[in-house]
This record gives structure tokens, sequence and C-alpha cells, in this order.
């Protein structure tokens, strides 16, 4: 699991934690405690600013190399990892930094798994 500095504000750390270890354990990395999470869906994901919250730029950062990972093994797998995403109307910090050209903003208002 990564470890993320903390801010004065910045990403609620126990949601982040959660989302995470959700990962780790559709990665195969950790026991899977909770549905299987796609590459779409982490894309999605919304995270409530806080006081003394993780460094948005930091955690989006791993979680983009998260959503490689997730990318690899939902192309490599035989279909069993595909799972539907939910639709979102906002465009999240971490599908812009992935869209080349454009990482600009962070810090979204709340946390959606």
């Amino acid at each position: 699991m990564p470890h993320f500095d903390v801010l004065l504000r910045g990403y609620d750390q126990d949601e982040v934690d959660a989302l995470v270890a959700r990962i780790e354990g559709t990665l195969g990395h950790a026991p899977l405690a909770d549905r299987p999470v796609t590459a779409e869906r982490v894309r999605q994901v919304h995270f409530t600013v806080v006081m003394r919250g993780y460094d948005p730029n930091a955690v989006d950062h791993a979680l983009l190399g998260y959503v490689l990972l997730l990318e690899r093994r939902e192309r490599d797998s035989s279909g069993q990892w595909r799972l539907s995403g939910l639709s979102t109307d906002s465009e999240t910090p971490l599908a812009r930094a992935a869209r080349p050209g454009d990482a600009t903003g962070h810090g979204v208002d709340r946390y959606s798994p």
C-alpha cells in the first residue's frame, strides 16, 4: 500500500485508504474484502477534501498507476474482471491527468466508491 504525505488540505485519508485496499484486492496484492473495482471506476472516483488529508497530487499519481495495472488486467483477462462502471457528469483530476496534454486541477468534493 502506498504512503502519502498529509497536507493541511487534501483527500480524506479513510476514503483513499478504502479505495486503495479495494484496488489492491482486485489486483491480487491483498485479500479482496469488497467487490472488484475496474479501471473506469477508479477514474470516476471523487474524494472529499478535508483538513489534514492526503496530498492530492500524490494520490492522483498513484491512482493513475493503478488504472494502468487494472486496464492491463482487464485486457488480458477472460472477461471476468470486466464490470460496468458508473457514469459521472464531472471529470475527475485522475481522468484529466490520464488525458495527454491536460493535467489541470485537483481537489474534488466527494468520494463515491
